[in-house]
């Protein structure tokens, strides 16, 4: 499909090339240091690149919504819409045949990387009485 862009040049669309594979690289580093050695302070932090769960569901769209519109009959009884092979026995009478006003189009950038996320901590985690631990912690 082509279109225009705002300056009226010409885009060309294909709602049938889906992305193509993009490796994700999502390196990790963590540390854990027991402050003493006597196991009740410990220091722990980690940074690293995380991905969620892929959405599917943004590439599915694009098989879906491909700019032409479908439509379906719910019949009680099939003896009331006997088959025909020509699909214009199947048009509703206030159709006209000119093309539809609009359409929806899913279309994914062939460079489509899913979104990842850099976050950062650092905790300290102080053994108290009673079996308890208290953590103070920070996040990005």
């Amino acid at each position: 499909m082509t279109f225009r862009d705002a300056s009226g040049a010409p885009i060309h669309y294909n709602s049938g090339a889906l992305p193509g594979t993009n490796a994700l690289f999502s390196p990790r580093f963590g540390f854990n240091y027991d402050v003493g050695g006597r196991h009740t302070t410990q220091i722990r932090g980690g940074t690293g690149i995380f991905t969620g769960r892929p959405a599917y569901v943004w590439i599915s769209n694009q098989v879906g919504n491909t700019g032409v519109l479908t439509g379906f009959i719910q019949a009680d009884t099939t003896f009331n819409y006997p088959f025909n092979p020509n699909p214009d026995a199947y048009k509703p009478a206030t159709v006209t045949g000119a093309p539809a006003s609009s359409f929806q189009l899913a279309l994914t950038d062939p460079n489509f990387k899913f979104p990842q996320l850099w976050r950062t901590n650092i905790a300290i985690d102080q053994q108290l009485p009673w079996g308890l631990t208290g953590t103070a912690e920070y996040l990005t």
